[in-house]
Formats: structure tokens, C-alpha cells, sequence
């Protein structure tokens, strides 16, 4: 048996897919391999920590955050894109990873417009916290800034707090600085022109507390940064000095003072600050060294220098992948590939984090093998199935579409190229037009001073900063959108330092500028102002990233003698370029994409033109084999085609006056034997009807009679009897059928019809009645005063068969059902009703509420033993009749059960009453007389029929 169905598998999956299952099974393979290899993770580890990473080279860093519990949150690679994982550094053991792209982990989270990940942070209540901010969808403007609240498996749990913008001013940098946990509660701050906010949080509550404004002091002197580390804020100014002030600013520290002399090399910018045992650590950015703060002085912990090339630091600054952190009284300090645990005496332990072991590699190559093979079997299944596949438009249109496809997408690719190419010179002829305007407006501004970071430096800034605002981003002007700008001046070392930025508030000479020197904008530089364009683009299409790509453009600022006393440096915003570009090729897309809809429909069109005759004529034979006749092809040519079309249309026609023959033979047989008498006997074709077929089915028969057919008929020649009961039954007939019932035969001057339905019975009889006896229509087309019939029906087991002989067949219902239904029938003669049903069709009415009825008592038909209760139908009387009748069910109800139970004399008090109301009618009258003339020795409670 097991062997059995092993063959009928085989055979199945060879029929489906034939050799095709060769390629199925490797692909299916390598899927499920990719599949648990994505799962898993790929393992990278350290000396002691065992960090798990998915990347093979796993030096990008992005984030390290230690919580006071001693877990650690580390993140590689941008902080929406990498991967994330939670390490309890006691165990070292990974608690918690995802390898996936955060942001697609959080595309449920209720954010209008895109979010771009700043600050992600573990808390020691284990939860995770995530600073975001919003953008417009056209990534344009900064709507908001969010902290979101995360599991440890990283799923949304809420959003924390919300930062709306100053309505008065558009954004494109955030101002919500780094968050810390401290004591159940997040700290951070917002900066703002006007001044610094600290915020609170409470992780437990979600109460939020805000500080007073911490104010740009009267003297000019602002807070460029904030940074903060458990409950304490760091606010560096920009004269360059940095103050520790609590949440409600009753603690504010000075804790560093710079030299005046800030033209030299040895500048400093503190930020990243932490505290061990009241002892405070800050990173200076600028050259990449670990310093602690003691009484105002600065003294070297760690240089970066010593573990990085001169390259990678200047990543590392300005990307910022320098973290500092503290457990057991030790400073952690992170850096893309690196995890320096220093104290006091400076490195005790470096753990050179992420680095590809000898398993990873063999891993790297088997996963690629894995890929080829899974092309391969994607390859072999679509040749296996062009193949075996006998469509011929479906060959030529999987040979045809391809190529188009592969043709347009390099007509895409070359029309992109060419337009983006006229998109860049057209920006470059903007730029240099807008960096004329702007460096125009900044000519003969007072730069005197601002090398040293004091107040008059503030001051200056300040104004320069709204200059450059009133330009940019009070400015309505689309190009506006466009760009950002940046002002540079160079110091004593010959270094261009940033002294100003439109739309984004920094401590000035913090951020070095690279410029041209004055030599190459005399050599190199356009124009009256010497202006240098710089277009640093990518391939759009084939590099790995395109984040990077702008286009820049450099200009001198001159005082009123004509020297050169600063420099304007203006970029394509990130964003904003790289949306052009992508509607660019959104745009060129959709017309490459629709001319090629257009060749491959055309193409389409004419490939069906030239198969469509084949399916037609292919079609058409199939339909003669199902036994469609009537089908022909249409084809106008004298091609080979046009003979074979011709041929099987010949075909068609002789076949068709064959068989259209013998339908008008089937077809008049039916009248004879309903169809519906075939499906009852569950037989398809009249054919498979034999002698002796039969069933037992639970069904409704249904007789109707024509009273005083005798009487008519005498008076009625031969032709008018015929003419008469073929007018009744032609009523008669599509009724039946409307109900869902058929006529199973004619007898004399009566109609036998069964049912499957009892409800259907029931209304049939109704209408009957109605367009029968009630019709002066009918009487009056039969020239006749009025048409009287009775109506009986009666349900249950009926034996459904084939009677006769070999040559002579008939088909009949057997069973007492039939013959009470014509007693039924009968009774309506005695009670001079319309219509009686039994209370066994009653029974299997799924509505019989709907009906109105009269309980007319319990009989014994002729022929018949047992009692059987009946009922007369009302809804197929005329109105007045009815309502008559309708008036005298309840107590005429009660006369006959109280017949019934013996009591005849208190059931004739009852009759009498109907009567004394008004409400009698013959049947009231029938029981009334009947038992009235019963005697004492009867005790008969049931009326007796002997006679049918």
C-alpha cells in the first residue's frame, strides 16, 4: 500500500514539473539555507565579549551605550540600517540581537512622514529608548523630534515624548541632543536659538518635566552643544568654555575655560562627557583624544591616534563613532573596530572587537556557492519550463519580452545619464549664481576677532548666523530648499574654521572647512569672484550609495580693500539632492516604462494575431467534441490556415444537422417523461433509465382537480373536452414549474405534481387557485361563468421508480403519500373548501407561519386506517371569503377540539356562538348538523370517509 502511493507521488510531481524537479530541489535547498543563515546571524567574536555581528567586516561602529546594570547597547553600521544586539558584559553572553533594518522592524509605528534614527540607548529598567526625528515626506523639512520606547527585543511599545518645532522657523537639524537614564528617568535637552531646555522624563509615569530657558546670555556668549550623562547637562558656550549645570540649573560649573589663544593648533572642543566617582572624562573631537577634567585643567587619558590611521580618525570625527561609557569605575571607550577599557593608569584592556575568523569565511564562500546554485536552478526551471510549455505565444512572447525589457532598461540607463547630466550643469549654473548673491551680501562684514572664541566672536556670530538665515531659511524661494551654507575663516595655522552655519547652531571654530587656497581660486575660480564648483557624483544607478553625492561650490569674501577675509562654502542638501535625482529617474522610468508597455503590447498584439486562429480553430473542435455545433472559426484567408478552418467548419455544420435531429427527438421524449424525473433517480442521461430503477424519497404530492368536469364534458363536444383541460393545464403547467416542482402526469381531469419543498408545494397550490378558479379571465376565454377546482397536498416516503415491460417504460410514484394526497384532493368536494393540506406537509414547511390556515379536525380517508389531521388553506380565497373564515379559526378550533375530546355538547355551544357572530360558514355548518345527528352510542370523534 505504502508502495502505491510512493508510485502515485512520483507520478504526480513528474507530471507536474518533469526534469524541472532536478533544478526545484537545490533551489529549494538553498533557500532554506539562506534562510537560517539570515536567521542565526553569522558569528564574529572578540577575545572575551563574544559580540554577534551579521556583517563579515565588522568595523563600522556606529554606537556603544553601557547602562549602570552593565549592558551593553552596540550598533554597527548607520543606526536605522545595522544591526543591533544587547551584551551583558559580567557574562558576556548576547541577550538580545536584530540583524534586520530597524526602521522596516518599526513600519507599524504611527509616524506622519519618514523618521531618521540619532540616539538609541539602553535604560536599566531594560528597556530601550530611541531618538528620532520626522521629516516631510519630501525629506525636506524636520517636522518633530520622538523618543520611542522599545522591548528588549525590539518591538514598539509607545512614544515617550514628542518635540515640535518653533513654528516660527523651518528646520533641518535636530535639536534634541543625546539621551541618558539615570534614576527611572531620560534626560535630555533641546537647543534652540533662544536658548537650551532640559528635559525629564519619568519612565515609569511618562510624566515630562521641562526646565526654564537657559538663555543666550545679554553679553552675546550662546550654548553651541549639550550633552548629557545621568542627570547632569554639559553645556559647551561658544567662547568655548563648558559648563555642568543640574536639571533646574541650581548647579552650574564652570569645568573648562579655553586659552585665548585659540589660533593655534591646539584648539580644543570638548563633547562626549561622562563621570567616574565624581571624576569628569570628555572627548575632544577635534583631535581625537580622551581627556579628564580636574579644576579646570585637562589631562590626557588616551589618544585615539596611537589605534587609528590618520584617515580613520578623520572619519571617526566627523561621523562621531567616538563613545565614552562607564561600568565598575572604568572608562569604556568605543570606536568602530575598537573597545578600550581604561582607568586611571590609562588602557588595561583592548578588546580589537570585530574581526572575520577562519569560520566566517568558509562560511562567506559556501553562502555565495549556495547563491550561484540557486540562480542556476531559477535559470534551469525557466528553460524547463519554456521548454515543456506547447504555447507557442507563450515561447515567443518570454523570447520576445526579455530582450525588450533589457533594451529598456538601457535606454533608460542612457537617457538617465544624459538628463542627469543636464540636471548637474543645470544646479552648477544655479549654484553659481546663488554663491555670487550670497558672497555679494557678505562682502565688507567686520570678520575682525572671530579666530578667538569670546564674547565679540558670539556677537558677530550671531550676526552673521542671521544674515545667513534671512537668506536661506526665511527665504521662500525654491532653490532655498536646495542648499546649506556654511562660512569658514582661516586662523594663524593656515586652517579654514567654521564661523558660521545657516539653520543649525554650533560653537564657532569648532568644525574645520576644507576650502581651496587663495592660489586656486585665482588658477581655478569662475567669474568676477573667483567661485570654484565642485561636483562629487556617483553612478546613480550601480554605486552602493549615493548618501554622499552633492555638489559644491567654494567663494571668497572679500572686505572693502579688496582682501580676502573669509570664505563661503554652499552644498546641495543631502536629502534634497538625492530626491531630485530619484524623481529624475522616477519620471524617466515611468516614460521608458510606458514606451516599453507600448512595443511589448504591439509585439503582444501581433503575436495573438498570428496564434489567435489556431486557439480559435482549436477552441472550435474542442466545442464540437462537448457538443457545441453552432461554433465556427472566422477566418478570411486562402492560407493553409483558411483550409483548415473551412474543413472543421464543414465538420461542424454536418454534425450539428445530425444532432439537432436527434435533440428534437430527446426533447419531445421529455414531455413525455420530465427531466426532473431522471434527477430524482440520480441518472444523468434517459439512457441510463432500466426497468426496476427506483428510490425512496421524502416528497410532497400535490393533486389538483377540475369540479364538475363530468357535467361539462357532456355538454361539450370532443374537441371543446380537449381544448378545456389543455387551457387548465396550460395554467397549470409553469406554475408547477415556477415552484420548483414537475408534473409527473395528466390523469383525466387532474394534475399530479411532486415537490421536493413543501413550502414550494404550498405556494403552488395558492396560485393554482388564484389564476385558475379565480380567474374570470380564464372562464370568460373558456366561455364559461366560472372554473372550479380543489387543491390536495400531502408529504412523506414515496417510492420513485421504472414500471412497465422492456418495450413500454413509464415512470410513477408509489406510495400511500400519493393516494392521501388524493383523498385531500377529494375532501374539498365534502368541506367545499378550496384547498386542504395534511398536518405532515405542515410539518416540513420551514415557514408555515406564513401561510394562513383553519385546522379542519381529524379524518380517516376512504382506504385509509389511520387518522390523519387536515387543514384548509385561506390565502388562495377571494378577500370577503377569507376574512370570514379568518374570524372563526379560533373558536371554530376550539369547537372541534372539544369535539374531539368527547365533549360534544359544550363544542356545540361553540359552533352555535360562530354562528350567533355571524361568522358561520359550510364547514361550521357540516360539524354543527354532523354532531348534532350523532347518537349517544357513538362515540366516534373522527369523521369517516368511506367513499372517495
Amino acid at each position: 500500500m505504502e508502495e502505491k502511493k510512493t508510485n502515485r507521488f512520483s507520478k504526480v510531481i513528474h507530471k507536474l514539473f518533469g526534469k524541472m524537479r532536478y533544478f526545484l530541489i537545490p533551489l529549494i535547498l538553498s533557500v532554506v539555507f539562506m534562510t537560517c543563515v539570515n536567521f542565526v546571524g553569522r558569528y564574529v567574536y572578540t577575545t572575551n565579549l563574544n559580540l554577534i555581528y551579521t556583517s563579515f567586516v565588522s568595523n563600522n561602529i556606529y554606537d556603544v551605550f553601557i547602562n549602570n546594570s552593565g549592558k551593553m547597547l552596540a550598533v554597527e553600521g548607520d543606526i536605522d540600517q545595522g544591526s543591533t544586539e544587547i551584551v551583558d558584559l559580567a557574562s558576556g553572553r548576547t541577550e538580545s540581537f536584530y540583524g534586520g533594518n530597524l526602521q522596516s522592524k518599526l513600519k507599524n509605528v504611527d509616524i506622519q512622514g519618514s523618521y531618521q534614527g540619532n540616539d538609541l540607548i539602553i535604560g536599566d529598567d531594560g528597556y530601550l529608548y530611541y531618538s528620532v526625528s520626522v521629516w516631510t515626506d519630501d525629506l525636506a523639512w524636520l517636522k518633530s523630534e520622538k523618543i520611542l520606547k522599545l522591548s528588549s527585543d525590539f518591538k514598539y511599545q509607545g512614544t515617550v515624548c514628542t518635540v515640535e518645532p518653533d513654528d516660527s522657523m523651518i528646520r533641518r537639524y535636530q535639536r534634541v541632543g543625546n539621551i541618558s537614564y539615570y534614576d527611572d528617568s531620560l534626560y535630555f535637552a533641546v537647543l534652540d536659538n533662544d536658548g537650551v531646555f532640559h528635559y525629564k522624563i519619568n519612565t515609569k509615569t511618562n510624566d515630562v518635566d521641562i526646565s526654564k530657558l537657559f538663555a543666550t546670555g545679554e553679553d552675546g556668549i550662546f550654548t553651541g552643544s549639550v550633552y548629557t550623562y545621568n542627570d547632569k547637562f554639559f553645556h559647551v558656550l561658544s567662547d568655548g568654555s563648558c559648563h555642568m549645570v543640574d536639571f533646574d540649573g541650581n548647579e552650574d560649573v564652570v569645568i573648562y575655560t579655553p586659552s585665548n589663544d585659540t589660533d593655534s593648533k591646539d584648539y580644543i572642543l570638548l563633547s562626549k562627557f561622562c563621570m567616574i566617582q565624581n571624576e569628569i572624562y570628555a572627548l575632544d573631537s577635534l583631535s581625537q583624544k580622551v581627556y579628564k577634567i580636574n579644576d579646570g585643567k585637562l589631562t590626557k587619558i588616551l589618544d585615539l591616534a596611537d589605534y587609528y590611521a590618520v584617515e580613520t580618525l578623520q572619519y571617526m570625527r566627523d561621523s562621531n563613532r567616538v563613545h565614552l561609557n562607564t561600568y565598575q569605575n572604568k572608562l569604556y571607550v568605543s570606536g568602530m573596530d575598537g573597545l578600550l577599557i581604561c582607568d586611571q593608569s590609562g588602557i588595561t584592556e583592548q578588546e580589537v572587537a570585530f574581526y572575520i575568523t577562519r569560520f566566517d569565511t568558509i562560511l562567506s564562500i559556501l553562502y555565495c556557492f549556495v547563491r550561484l546554485v540557486a540562480v542556476l536552478s531559477v535559470i534551469g526551471i525557466v528553460i524547463n519550463i519554456f521548454i515543456r510549455k506547447k504555447n507557442l505565444m507563450f515561447k515567443q512572447l518570454v523570447t520576445i519580452i526579455p530582450c525588450c525589457m533589457i533594451m529598456s532598461l538601457l535606454m533608460f540607463y542612457n537617457i538617465f545619464t544624459y538628463a542627469e547630466k543636464l540636471q548637474i550643469k543645470q544646479t552648477e549654473s544655479e549654484l553659481q549664481a546663488v554663491t555670487e548673491l550670497v558672497s555679494t551680501e557678505l562682502d565688507e562684514f567686520d570678520f575682525t576677532g572671530m579666530n578667538i572664541n569670546d564674547e565679540e566672536t558670539s556677537k558677530k556670530y550671531k550676526q552673521l548666523n542671521d544674515i545667513l538665515d534671512k537668506i536661506t531659511i526665511y527665504n521662500s524661494s525654491d532653490w532655498s530648499k536646495l542648499y546649506s551654507f556654511e562660512v569658514g575663516r582661516r586662523n594663524a595655522a593656515g586652517e579654514v574654521k567654521t564661523i558660521a552655519f545657516h539653520d543649525k547652531t554650533v560653537v564657532p571654530n569648532s568644525i574645520l572647512l576644507t576650502v581651496p587656497t587663495d592660489d586656486e581660486f585665482a588658477e581655478k575660480g569662475s567669474g568676477n569672484r573667483k567661485i570654484i564648483i565642485d561636483s562629487q557624483i556617483s553612478n546613480y544607478i550601480f554605486a552602493e550609495s549615493n548618501i554622499g553625492d552633492g555638489i559644491s561650490s567654494y567663494a571668497p569674501i572679500y572686505d572693502k580693500d579688496g582682501n580676502i577675509t573669509a570664505y563661503l562654502y554652499i552644498r546641495t542638501d543631502i536629502l534634497e539632492f538625492e530626491n531630485q535625482r530619484l524623481e529624475l529617474a522616477a519620471e524617466l522610468f515611468k516614460g521608458v516604462f510606458i514606451m516599453s508597455a507600448v512595443i511589448i503590447l504591439v509585439i503582444t498584439i501581433l503575436t495573438i494575431k498570428l496564434t489567435t486562429t489556431i486557439k480559435k480553430t482549436t477552441r472550435t473542435v474542442s466545442e464540437i467534441a462537448k457538443g457545441d455545433f453552432g461554433v465556427r472559426t472566422q477566418y478570411k484567408s486562402d492560407d493553409e490556415l483558411g483550409e483548415i478552418c473551412n474543413q472543421v467548419n464543414t465538420m461542424a455544420e454536418n454534425l450539428e444537422e445530425l444532432f439537432d435531429e436527434k435533440d428534437e427527438t430527446e426533447k419531445f421524449y421529455y414531455k413525455f417523461v420530465p427531466e426532473k424525473f431522471k434527477e430524482l433517480l440520480g441518472k444523468d442521461k434517459f439512457t441510463d433509465l432500466q426497468l426496476g430503477d427506483a428510490e425512496s424519497k421524502d416528497i410532497t404530492v400535490l393533486f389538483c382537480d377540475i369540479r364538475s368536469f363530468s357535467i361539462n364534458s357532456e355538454i361539450m363536444t370532443a374537441k371543446e373536452n380537449f381544448e378545456f383541460v389543455n387551457a387548465i393545464f396550460g395554467k397549470a403547467g409553469p406554475i408547477v414549474r415556477k415552484h420548483n416542482g414537475f408534473v409527473d402526469k395528466y390523469i383525466g381531469d387532474a394534475v399530479m405534481a411532486l415537490f421536493e419543498n413543501a413550502d414550494d408545494a404550498v405556494a403552488c397550490g395558492i396560485e393554482l387557485y388564484k389564476e385558475i378558479a379565480l380567474s374570470d379571465e380564464l372562464a370568460e376565454s373558456l366561455k364559461m361563468v366560472d372554473i372550479n377546482i380543489g387543491v390536495g397536498i400531502h408529504s412523506g416516503m414515496a417510492r420513485i421508480g421504472i414500471v412497465g415491460e422492456d418495450e413500454r417504460l413509464s415512470g410513477t410514484v408509489i406510495s400511500d403519500t400519493v393516494n392521501l394526497s388524493s383523498r385531500f384532493e377529494s375532501l374539498t368536494k365534502q368541506y367545499q373548501t378550496a384547498m386542504i393540506i395534511s398536518k405532515d406537509t405542515i410539518d416540513r414547511m420551514k415557514d408555515p407561519d406564513s401561510v394562513n390556515i383553519r385546522y379542519l379536525g381529524m379524518i380517516t380517508a376512504a382506504g385509509v386506517n389511520d387518522a390523519r389531521a387536515i387543514f384548509e388553506v385561506l390565502d388562495c380565497l377571494p378577500d370577503e371569503e377569507r376574512k370570514v373564515k379568518m374570524a372563526n379559526t379560533s373558536d371554530f378550533r376550539e369547537a372541534i377540539r372539544l369535539f374531539q375530546l368527547g365533549r360534544r355538547s359544550e363544542a356545540l355551544n361553540r359552533l352555535s356562538l360562530i354562528k350567533e357572530k355571524n361568522q358561520a360558514d359550510y364547514v361550521v355548518d357540516m360539524y354543527y348538523n354532523y354532531i348534532s345527528s350523532l347518537s349517544a352510542e357513538d362515540k366516534s370523534n373522527v369523521i369517516r370517509f368511506d367513499k372517495k
